[in-house]
């Protein structure tokens, strides 16, 4: 999609192209230094999340122990440009742990100058053990806790 840009525009995204993927998309654009609101959150995670997170500001409740590294991580993608893939530990309404792969790569501007960020959430679970849908509601009153992270070249080099 990104043609000669380093990265895709948001007007070069056409998320129909994406179906597969579209229950584990999550595709956020940054509204304020500090605020990266959900425009799209697939029906796989909402169903995980047990709520839609469509217009909800990721960073808006408040200071967490790694809270500005989380920002500085994911504004940082389209300037380099690269992509990341974030491993988090979050805990299942059984008080089960599950270990979550987020990939994330930047898209730039588009018409209303905003940066955004797409990218899909999935369990890491074997082949064997992954269901065909996923199933698990996710206890989303705990902080999701950072394991991991693995840069992605996206063909410039990752800095």
């Amino acid at each position: 999609m990104r043609g000669d840009q380093h990265i895709p525009s948001a007007d070069d995204v056409d998320l129909r192209s994406l179906v597969e993927l579209s229950p584990y998309i999550r595709y956020m654009s940054w509204e304020g230094e500090e605020s990266l609101v959900v425009r799209v959150f697939g029906s796989a995670l909402c169903e995980a999340a047990g709520m839609d997170l469509r217009g909800i500001d990721l960073f808006a409740y408040g200071e967490y122990e790694n809270r500005q590294r989380d920002i500085a991580r994911l504004k940082l993608l389209p300037e380099h440009p690269c992509g990341v893939i974030a491993f988090w530990n979050i805990t299942d309404q059984n008080g089960d742990p599950h270990l979550l792969e987020m990939m994330t790569l930047p898209i730039g501007p588009g018409a209303d100058g905003k940066d955004r960020i797409i990218g899909t959430v999935m369990p890491t679970l074997k082949p064997e053990e992954m269901p065909e849908v996923w199933d698990k509601t996710m206890d989303m009153e705990k902080h999701l806790d950072f394991h991991d992270a693995l840069f992605i070249d996206v063909g410039h080099g990752v800095p």
